[in-house]
C-alpha cells in the first residue's frame, strides 16, 4: 500500500530536466495570473521578496524551479526545488487586486504581500559590521523577464578590477535558456559595480560573502534586435535581493546623478584656464551636494548609504577637475597653437584634493573610484615629491589610502615589468617599507609572487574549461608555432595604430614556419562592416578572427582584460607566456626568440 501511494505522488509531481551544468531546462508551467509578477512588502520598506514567473521563482534569495504547482480552495500550492536539490512549499492566498498572502508551509508566520512598487524608502537598521577590506567570494544571480535565446546574448559580463594592484578581472555571468544567470566574484571589499547585458549596464551593490539576486525585465515595444537588451530600462525594470539590496537601489536610482561628461570638458578645454574652469564648476559642486542631502532626507538614507551617496558625489567632483587637465595635456599635444591649452596647472589647481576623505577606505566600494585613482596617477609626472605637495595638509602630512594606493599600484607595476627576479625581489624589499597597509602588504607579495616564482617558470598551461576550449578551437589552424595574439577593436585607435605599425614585421615573418600574428576581435567590439572594411585594407590574408559577444567574454576572463589592446604570447606547445608585451617589442622578442 506505501509503495502505491508513493508511486500516486510521483505522478503528480512534474520534474524538470537538468542540463549537463547542473541548470534546469526551461519548462512552461501554467501559473496563474494572480500569483505571476514582482511581490513587495507592504510596510514602509516595500522590499521584493518574492518572484513567481512561467518557468522559476525567486524567494529568500534563492532560484528555484517549479516541481508542483496545484491550487486548494482559495490557496495557491507551490512546491518549489532549487539548484542543489533542497524544496519548499509555499501557500499563496489572492486577496484583493494586486495583493495576496504568502506562507511556507511549516511555517506560522504569514506575509502580506502587494504588486504596487511604491515609492523608495531604505530599511532602517544597519547591517553587522564586518572589516571592510577582506577577501572573499560573492555570488550574483538572477531572472532576466523576457528573455530570448535568438538575441545571440549567451553571457553577460562584469568588469572588475583590482584597485590595490590594477590588474584586470574581469568575470563572466552566464545566461541559461530560462533567463536565470549567475556567476561568481572575488572581492578585497565591498564594490559597486555594473552587470553588463548585451548594451544594457545594471548597477549592484555588493559585499565580500554574498548572496545578490536580481531581477531585469526587457520592455516591450522595442524594434527588432533592439528589443533584446536596452539602454533605458525602466524604474520598475530592475529589483534587488538579499542583505545588500537598498544599497543597490542606492546606486541604481543616483546612476546618473553628479555627472559632467567629457563632452562638456572637451568644450570647456578650448576657452577656459585650469583654474577658471575649477571656478566655474564650483556652483554646480554646491548644486550636486545639496541634492546629495535632500536624497539622503526624502529617502530615509541610513549613515552607510549616506556615506556611500556623498563619496560618489565628491568622487565625479574630483572626476571632473582630473579629467579636465587630462584631456587638456592631450590636446595640448595634438594642438600646439592654442595658447589656452599650453597653460600648465599649479599645485593650486588641486587644492579640491584636501576636500576630499583621501584617508577613508570605503572610497573603493565606488565605481567612479577606478577613474579617481588612474587619472590622479597619471597627473603626478614629477612622482613622490609632488604626491607629497598634494597630500599634505596643515594638520598632517601623514599619507592617507589614496596615497598608498598610488604606491602600492606603481610598484606592481614595476614588479611585473621586471624580468630579473633579483632585481625585482631588491625592489620589493626596499619599496615595501613605504607601504604600511597589511592587506596591501599582501597584495603586493601576491604580485611578486606570481611574477617572480621562486622555480623559474616563464609560461603556464590555460586551465581547462569553456573558455580555454573557444580558444584552443580558433588557435587549432596554427598549432605549433609561435603566436603573437592581438585582442583589438575596430573602434580603438592604439588598436589600430599597433596594427598598422607593425605591417612591415608581418610582412617580413608572413611565411615563416614556426610563427604566427593573430588578431581577434567581437562582434559587439568592431561590427561585421568596420570590421570588413578595416581587414581588408590592413589584415588581408592575415589570421583574423571575428566572435561572438559570449565568446568574447570567456576569453577576456580567461585573459583578464578590461580593456584593448591587449597582447598575449602563446609558445609552440599552447602554453602562454608569462612577461607582459606590447605591440611595439614584437619586433625586439622575435628576433630574440628566433636567434637563440
Amino acid at each position: 500500500m506505501k509503495t502505491i501511494l508513493i508511486s500516486l505522488l510521483l505522478a503528480l509531481i512534474s520534474f524538470p530536466e537538468i542540463d549537463a551544468g547542473g541548470y534546469y531546462t526551461p519548462q512552461r508551467i501554467p501559473l496563474p495570473d494572480e500569483a505571476w509578477g514582482n511581490w513587495f512588502t507592504t510596510d514602509e520598506n516595500n522590499e521584493w521578496v518574492l518572484g513567481l514567473y512561467d518557468s522559476v521563482a525567486i524567494v529568500n534569495n534563492t532560484i528555484y524551479t517549479y516541481e508542483q504547482i496545484r491550487k486548494q480552495d482559495t490557496h495557491l500550492l507551490l512546491a518549489l526545488k532549487d539548484g542543489k536539490g533542497n524544496r519548499q512549499e509555499w501557500q499563496l492566498t489572492p486577496q484583493a487586486e494586486n495583493e495576496c498572502f504568502v506562507q511556507q508551509i511549516g511555517s506560522k508566520q504569514q506575509l502580506k504581500l502587494t504588486r504596487k512598487q511604491r515609492a523608495f524608502r531604505m530599511k532602517k537598521e544597519e547591517p553587522p559590521q564586518t572589516p571592510f577590506l577582506r577577501r572573499d567570494t560573492a555570488f550574483i544571480q538572477g531572472y532576466i523577464d523576457g528573455y530570448d535565446t535568438a538575441s545571440g546574448a549567451r553571457t553577460g559580463l562584469i568588469n572588475l578590477s583590482n584597485s590595490f594592484t590594477d590588474e584586470a578581472c574581469p568575470t563572466v555571468i552566464q545566461i541559461h535558456p530560462n533567463g536565470c544567470f549567475e556567476g561568481k566574484l572575488l572581492l578585497n571589499h565591498p564594490t559597486e559595480s555594473y552587470l553588463t547585458l548585451g548594451y544594457n549596464r545594471v548597477p549592484f551593490y555588493i559585499e565580500p560573502g554574498q548572496t545578490l539576486t536580481l531581477y531585469v525585465t526587457i520592455p516591450e515595444g522595442l524594434p527588432g534586435s533592439h528589443r533584446a537588451w536596452t539602454l533605458a530600462l525602466p524604474t520598475d525594470g530592475v529589483h534587488y535581493m538579499g542583505p545588500s539590496a537598498s544599497l543597490c537601489q542606492v546606486s541604481y536610482r543616483n546612476r546618473q546623478q553628479f555627472e559632467y561628461g567629457y563632452g562638456e570638458l572637451m568644450k570647456d578645454r578650448e576657452t577656459y584656464l585650469p583654474e577658471q574652469l575649477k571656478k566655474k564648476l564650483q556652483p554646480l559642486f554646491r548644486q550636486w551636494s545639496q541634492c546629495a542631502d535632500s536624497i539622503i532626507t526624502a529617502d530615509q538614507y541610513t549613515d552607510k548609504a549616506a556615506h556611500f551617496l556623498r563619496n560618489k558625489m565628491k568622487l565625479n567632483m574630483g572626476n571632473a577637475l582630473l579629467n579636465f587637465i587630462v584631456i587638456s595635456k592631450q590636446q595640448a599635444l595634438k594642438d600646439t597653437a592654442n595658447s589656452i591649452l599650453q597653460v600648465n596647472e599649479g599645485d593650486d589647481y588641486y587644492s579640491f584634493l584636501h576636500e576630499l576623505p583621501l584617508h577613508d577606505e570605503t572610497l573603493l566600494v565606488n565605481d567612479e573610484f577606478s577613474t579617481f585613482i588612474n587619472r590622479f596617477e597619471y597627473l603626478l609626472p614629477t612622482g613622490q615629491k609632488r604626491a607629497e605637495r598634494l597630500f599634505h595638509t596643515q594638520q598632517t602630512a601623514i599619507v592617507p589610502i589614496v596615497g598608498q594606493l598610488v604606491m602600492t599600484r606603481s610598484l606592481c607595476r614595476e614588479l611585473q615589468a621586471e624580468n630579473d627576479r633579483e632585481t625585482a625581489l631588491a625592489l620589493y624589499r626596499n619599496k615595501m617599507k613605504s607601504i604600511n597597509q597589511p592587506f596591501l602588504q599582501a597584495e603586493v607579495k601576491r604580485v611578486f609572487e606570481n611574477a617572480h616564482p621562486a622555480e623559474n617558470v616563464s609560461s603556464y598551461e590555460l586551465p581547462a574549461g569553456k573558455a580555454t576550449d573557444i580558444f584552443r578551437s580558433i588557435i587549432q589552424p596554427h598549432q605549433g608555432k609561435l603566436l603573437l595574439v592581438s585582442f583589438w577593436s575596430t573602434t580603438c585607435g592604439p588598436c589600430r595604430k599597433g596594427i598598422e605599425a607593425t605591417a612591415a614585421l608581418r610582412k617580413q615573418y608572413k611565411n615563416h614556419p614556426e610563427c604566427q600574428f593573430v588578431y581577434i576581435t567581437s562582434r559587439r567590439e568592431s561590427s561585421s562592416t568596420s570590421y570588413n572594411n578595416y581587414v581588408a585594407k590592413h589584415l588581408q590574408g592575415e589570421a583574423s578572427y571575428l566572435v561572438s559577444e559570449s565568446d568574447y567574454h570567456y576569453l577576456r576572463e580567461l585573459f583578464r582584460f578590461n580593456a584593448v589592446p591587449h597582447y598575449r604570447i602563446i609558445d609552440k606547445d599552447g602554453r602562454v607566456i608569462n612577461r607582459p608585451i606590447d605591440s611595439n617589442q614584437f619586433a625586439d622578442y622575435l628576433a630574440k626568440y628566433f636567434s637563440q
